[in-house]
């Protein structure tokens, strides 16, 4: 029987985020194995590994196996019972395991085929586990083999699937969020679903969820403390790319995997301490492997003399295991309120960054309602105006001079020649001078719109990724969901990145261009407006001097040029009218577009802040569940103390007998 029980039990429960890795990305065909290797680690080894070249494949031929044959142990979790502790065999024939009992099996597989391999016991991140909760034990199990002459990591465990809220078959979660009352279990089910990333993991990725008790097994040139794990992502990558390397070989890691069981234990026991002084499950294993090592000892003593002092060695071990095991019930109880906190807090301000979110998007929707109720009365504006230029786009005609008498030649009707035309001349600087204006204003409508497009194209991108997150993360915080391997601080994350920053900013560039537009389309209509008025001043200008009898210039010919021109100008404005009105219909679905998509957020917002009351129930209640299992899992580390204090008197007593 296995002395050491690490406390692995919510790991299972709690899947954290995946990291890339160097990997084998294939599916195998595994002959099935003959009936006499199905329990047997051997030749089920054998068998899998026959005919192929080199421990690197024969490596993941295992742990491809194992990946798609053994099921997580859930049952401790849906009714907590005693932790069991089995044999790899034992875990052959139940078909189901811990972590522990995949990294077991995977390193007994691979002993028996001559790679050498280590079970590695750590630290994960999890639901609970996020920032601001420290480690007090560790909570996982996996592997590192040798491959071309290099320590590699894998995780046969988390490669194998996920688990499911068992919600029953006549509570499946439905699509909408508001139909039904929140559905929170605490029940649950395994499903295969293998991921191939988990083989061959590197170093410093995989530290960003998982970190080895004992630091050497960081596998890299400077060990991360665990306070930095217990901090953010951001921090464990800050770490990684200012202190350290993968080292994954040395002669410290070539003598400690030659040790065997105890001696490894011992060896690593104050150092796993010193690491994470919360963590004494390693030094209670010390105590119980020196505890071993007496009893063996016992055995070889030369007199009764040497045999009681080898015995009250042994006691102090035993009597320092139970004090330290002691020690541990108290830990349980520090560990799960700290977590309960850590997680109150979190829901706590994430309420309040709904709260923000809400308020904001409700800020948007009305500023989109005032946009469309605006942009309604601009398009019928300038509709009205297209007719209206319309009706009026020949005022300026050949009959109209016609009409125009000359007058009695006078000695005034030349000043009002030269004044006439001093003011035409000034109007046409004028009109050249607004023609410029409206070329530019053209130039810069097209402009606006090709970004405005590339604009709501980057948009839509990011609102998937921002909308996936939200949907995850409101749908994981009611409970709405059987699929608890979605990292709310992650969703959280990238909502706050996405949403927060990205889609904002991007949201407040396209209608700082929609209110441009709209600007530089006011300023057009005025513009326009003023160059057809100097073009019937000019017009008119011509019939004056029409009426004076003016031989400068031919006025017959240039009022049918100014007539042409006032006639083009107002289709160029009637144009421009129905451009404006075009753009603010293609702006009416985009604007309706993103007043339901605030209100479809605040609707997720509301289940989030309306369930996070049953999300501190279903906390508690794991809390609750996590408490029970440690505590128990301490008490058959007590019986285990109780019987190597049984076997100790026993051998004890026949020592001394055959001494007499």
């Amino acid at each position: 029987m296995n002395r050491f029980l690490p406390s692995f039990l919510l790991s299972i429960l709690l899947h954290s985020l995946v990291v890339n890795s160097q990997t084998m990305p294939k599916e195998l065909n595994i002959p099935k194995p003959p009936s006499q290797a199905k329990t047997n680690v051997a030749l089920l080894a054998a068998h899998i590994t026959d005919g192929l070249p080199n421990d690197k494949e024969k490596a993941y031929h295992i742990f491809h196996w194992i990946a798609h044959n053994i099921k997580w142990d859930v049952k401790i979790f849906n009714q907590v019972t005693e932790y069991k502790i089995r044999t790899a065999k034992k875990t052959l024939t139940d078909k189901v395991g811990y972590s522990n009992d995949y990294a077991k099996l995977f390193r007994e597989m691979c002993l028996s085929v001559d790679i050498p391999v280590q079970e590695i016991v750590g630290y994960e991140k999890n639901e609970l586990h996020t920032e601001g909760a420290r480690y007090y034990e560790p909570n996982h199990v996996w592997n590192t083999v040798y491959i071309d002459n290099q320590w590699q990591l894998l995780d046969c465990f988390r490669a194998a699937g996920d688990i499911d809220m068992n919600l029953g078959k006549g509570h499946k979660v439905k699509e909408s969020l508001n139909n039904t009352k929140p559905l929170y279990s605490t029940k649950f089910k395994f499903k295969f679903n293998y991921n191939p990333e988990e083989f061959m993991i590197d170093p410093e990725k995989f530290r960003l969820t998982r970190l080895s008790a004992d630091p050497v097994w960081q596998l890299t040139d400077t060990a991360m403390p665990i306070q930095i794990f217990e901090r953010t992502e951001k921090d464990i990558i800050a770490f990684n790319e200012k202190y350290s390397k993968p080292l994954q070989n040395s002669k410290m890691l070539e003598a400690i995997s030659k040790l065997d069981h105890n001696e490894l234990i011992i060896e690593s026991a104050d150092r796993t301490y010193a690491f994470n002084p919360n963590y004494n499950g390693m030094k209670v294993s010390k105590h119980l492997a020196n505890t071993e090592k007496g009893i063996e000892n016992l055995k070889m003593a030369f007199s009764r003399a040497d045999a009681a002092s080898i015995l009250n060695n042994a006691k102090r071990e035993v009597s320092d295991a139970k004090d330290l095991l002691g020690e541990k019930k108290r830990q349980i109880k520090e560990e799960c309120a700290e977590l309960q906190r850590v997680n109150t807090e979190r829901g706590a301000d994430l309420i309040k960054f709904y709260k923000n979110f809400t308020a904001m998007n409700t800020k948007y929707m009305a500023s989109l309602r005032n946009k469309m109720n605006a942009s309604k009365s601009k398009a019928s504006a300038a509709r009205n105006e297209v007719k209206k230029i319309s009706r009026n786009a020949n005022y300026v005609n050949k009959n109209n001079l016609n009409k125009v008498q000359e007058l009695p030649s006078n000695a005034s009707s030349k000043s009002v020649e030269l004044k006439q035309l001093d003011s035409i001349a000034g109007r046409e600087a004028r009109i050249i001078a607004i023609e410029e204006d409206l070329i530019r204003f053209k130039l810069d409508i097209e402009a606006y719109e090709a970004l405005q497009k590339e604009i709501f194209s980057s948009m839509k991108s990011y609102m998937k990724v921002s909308d996936s997150a939200l949907v995850k993360e409101a749908r994981t915080r009611s409970g709405r969901t059987e699929n608890k391997s979605d990292s709310t601080l992650a969703n959280t994350s990238n909502m706050q990145y996405y949403k927060g920053l990205v889609l904002d900013s991007l949201q407040n560039e396209y209608f700082d261009i929609y209110d441009s537009m709209l600007s530089l389309q006011a300023q057009q209509k005025k513009q326009y407006t003023q160059k057809l008025e100097l073009i019937k001043a000019n017009a008119q200008s011509f019939s004056a001097l029409k009426k004076v009898g003016c031989k400068k210039i031919n006025t017959s010919d240039r009022y049918t040029e100014y007539g042409e021109k006032y006639f083009k100008n107002s289709q160029e404005y009637s144009d421009a009218n129905i451009a404006a009105v075009n753009y603010i219909n293609s702006q009416q679905p985009i604007l309706k577009f993103f007043t339901n998509k605030y209100k479809n957020e605040n609707d997720f917002f509301k289940v989030v802040a309306k369930n996070e009351d049953g999300r501190k129930k279903y906390i508690k209640s794991m809390m609750k569940k996590k408490e029970e299992l440690g505590i128990r899992h301490a008490e058959q580390q007590l019986a285990l103390v109780d019987e190597a204090i049984k076997k100790l008197t026993k051998q004890h007593d026949k020592v001394k007998k055959d001494l007499e």
